[in-house]
């Protein structure tokens, strides 16, 4: 049962809300304006919350602070980086370039919170193979991986 309450919640404040945003700006380009929003945030990300659902991530109890803080200063780090390459976008998510809309903070936000709780996981749960080939599935549908892998 936690497996669908996560991939619903996900689908509810990612996906949906995204399009939602987009179809109330002003911007010319929708969500999903990529791969990354068509299948990664759609499909990886989903299955992803309801892979660490699977495994107890919410239940909080094998949580040490010390995970917790770490997971914490990576998400600040990746934030701030996502941040300012995020903010130039001519998207959805921008009033005009350089500035974020309500869509592009909210979207920052559920950033924040998707990172903390991969970052979380990756750190209690690094064994499982199936969150590792899920996540791989997600960075497959950006930039970064290809990149990466050059």
């Amino acid at each position: 049962m936690e497996f669908i309450i996560a991939v619903s919640l996900t689908l509810i404040f990612g996906p949906f809300a995204f399009w939602i945003f987009s179809q109330l700006s002003q911007a010319q380009h929708r969500f999903p304006i990529s791969i990354t929003g068509a299948i990664g945030d759609t499909v990886f990300l989903p299955l992803f919350n309801g892979a660490i659902a699977y495994h107890g991530l919410f239940s909080f109890t094998s949580l040490g602070t010390d995970k917790l803080w770490i997971s914490g200063v990576i998400t600040v780090l990746f934030s701030i980086l996502y941040f300012f390459y995020r903010k130039n976008s001519d998207d959805w998510m921008t009033a005009q370039s350089g500035v974020f809309n309500f869509a592009g903070w909210y979207h920052l936000v559920f950033v924040l919170f998707q990172s903390f709780l991969i970052f979380t996981s990756l750190i209690l749960f690094y064994p499982s193979i199936l969150l590792w080939a899920i996540l791989l599935g997600y960075l497959s549908t950006t930039k970064i991986l290809p990149k990466l892998l050059k």
